[in-house]
């Protein structure tokens, strides 16, 4: 066997009705030079069995340890020059292979990040409104910069491509994040950090299975804003997607907003900023609203606008806690 060049690295915990049409997909675009490892993290769902007739590398973790572990076991395992990190929960567009590869080629970037591509894998509401809303709060957001290889200042496995020199120069992923959290983002910080470049590349394609539930979503996404506030970034802001300062700055009006309707009650002068900031909300949010109305209809966009108020009220508590977290662990500290 040539030593491959690039190596796709797939985590995995109780995925297999996922991971086997992400490995369909991958087997149909491989090439001789690719190596495709997958990282089994405990599953109990009869995953090894599932891959056998599958021409991959399969590792089982000894003790579950979460994605951040499983994949710093496949980079550990991996004999490519760059590391091709997918989640079991996506799928492959035909030519997402041949994006990647061309983009290393093309490109001086040390990193890449692709696109779910605006549309989910799975069906239902909860999934078509989180593909639409990164579609614009970090694609469109991005794209408007214009270029096939976009300056970014984080990273995520959609997929996420790493050349290896990089990835061991970082240390990999920090394996403190035992869940799926922010162990992606952290990583990315600390190559920005370190002077690599990341790139966002809108050629390179994939489909990623989102929760189906709005709870199911919802919890993941409070704990994220928490953990977020207590990472040490080198920047203030992401570029795009929630971590922007155009997205915080809409999310802290909304919540200001609605801080403030509860002194409104007795004393009136406090409605006046209260429906200034509520203006100000979904003006911010109009992109997204007018988008979710022309291509679902006003039901989905009802739907879509008390999410993204929910979402807004749990960032503002969480956000909060957080902060109060990295006050505390920095006066204990100094």
């Amino acid at each position: 066997m040539n030593t491959p060049l690039y190596s796709i690295i797939i985590p995995t915990y109780n995925s297999v009705g996922t991971l086997l049409p992400l490995l369909e997909s991958l087997e149909e675009q491989r090439t001789e030079n690719t190596e495709v490892i997958v990282v089994d993290d405990g599953s109990t769902d009869g995953t090894e069995e599932a891959l056998q007739s599958f021409n991959l590398r399969y590792f089982k973790q000894a003790k579950r340890g979460g994605p951040a572990a499983a994949r710093n076991r496949g980079a550990r395992e991996a004999l490519g020059e760059w590391f091709v990190f997918t989640d079991a929960d996506t799928c492959y567009n035909d030519d997402t292979l041949e994006k990647i590869i061309q983009a290393i080629k093309e490109s001086d970037g040390d990193a890449f990040v692709g696109t779910y591509a605006g549309h989910p894998a799975n069906p239902g509401f909860m999934p078509r409104y989180k593909a639409l809303w990164e579609l614009i709060t970090i694609d469109e957001q991005l794209l408007a910069r214009g270029g096939s290889y976009i300056p970014y200042n984080a990273w995520a496995p959609r997929p996420g491509i790493v050349r290896r020199d990089a990835f061991e120069a970082v240390g990999g992923f920090s394996e403190t994040f035992t869940g799926a959290d922010l162990e992606d983002v952290e990583f990315g910080y600390r190559l920005i950090k370190e002077g690599f470049k990341i790139y966002f590349c809108p050629a390179i394609k994939i489909k990623h299975h989102y929760p189906a539930t709005f709870w199911k979503e919802i919890r993941p996404f409070a704990r994220r804003c928490r953990l977020w506030m207590t990472l040490e970034r080198p920047k203030g802001f992401d570029a795009a997607g929630e971590g922007s300062l155009r997205q915080a700055t809409i999310h802290m009006a909304g919540f200001s907003a609605a801080a403030l309707l509860v002194p409104s009650l007795l004393f009136p002068v406090f409605l006046l900023p209260a429906a200034l900031l509520m203006l100000y909300y979904f003006f911010g949010n109009s992109p997204f609203l007018y988008r979710a109305w022309k291509e679902e209809g006003a039901v989905f966009t009802l739907r879509a606008a008390l999410c993204r108020w929910s979402h807004t009220l749990v960032m503002g508590v969480f956000a909060g806690l957080g902060l109060v977290q990295r006050i505390v662990k920095g006066r204990k500290h100094g």
